[in-house]
């Protein structure tokens, strides 16, 4: 007995248009995200040149082995890196415009602080793990000091590119408004006939 074939079902055009405009658009924003944070890695790592400059040019000023002025100088330090990452992943790496305002300053200064403490809980943990009578008191304070970095980055740029620098929904309608129409007024011109252009 022969059997009946149904051919399958084409998908519409527009059905088909939709999904290819799905598939571009994710490999849009994986693509700026990939490059997204690239910058903030090299943002990190200027960061990071200062921080270490910092925190040996305060340990040579005031030199010492307590743990609690250690903690002190990489507080100052990481403070000083934290200044350079606002600018630098505002403007470059999360390509914000215009002047900062008052959440973002707020909301960049919890997360400097929640980076701030977990780098001195991680120095503090890596210098009982490389203790200074094993290293040298400097080798042994900058390895402590580069893997306390390491293991805050992923927590600074998630609060960055989910909190800080986040755009709101009203931000995201104006950056697609075109710049001749975005701010502008209509006039429409009044009909002649009247008293001082009124219809009649």
């Amino acid at each position: 007995m022969p059997t009946l074939t149904l051919p399958m079902p084409t998908p519409k055009p527009r059905e088909t248009s939709k999904t290819q405009v799905h598939v571009v658009s994710i490999r849009k924003t994986w693509n700026r995200t990939i490059w997204q944070f690239l910058r903030f890695g090299l943002v990190g790592c200027l960061n990071t040149t200062i921080d270490l400059l910092m925190l040996n040019g305060l340990l040579w000023l005031w030199p010492g082995q307590g743990m609690a002025r250690l903690l002190l100088a990489n507080t100052l330090a990481y403070a000083c890196g934290a200044l350079n990452s606002f600018v630098f992943n505002r403007y470059w790496t999360f390509q914000r415009t215009g002047r900062p305002n008052a959440r973002e300053g707020a909301r960049f200064l919890l997360i400097t602080l929640a980076a701030m403490a977990c780098n001195d809980l991680l120095l503090w943990l890596m210098s009982q793990v490389l203790h200074p009578a094993h290293l040298n008191p400097t080798l042994w304070t900058n390895s402590s000091k580069v893997a306390a970095i390491g293991g805050t980055i992923l927590v600074s740029y998630l609060g960055m590119r989910l909190w800080v620098f986040v755009q709101s929904s009203h931000e995201k309608r104006e950056r697609f408004v075109h710049p001749r129409t975005k701010g502008s007024r209509h006039f429409f011109p009044a009909k002649s006939g009247g008293k001082n252009g009124e219809t009649p």
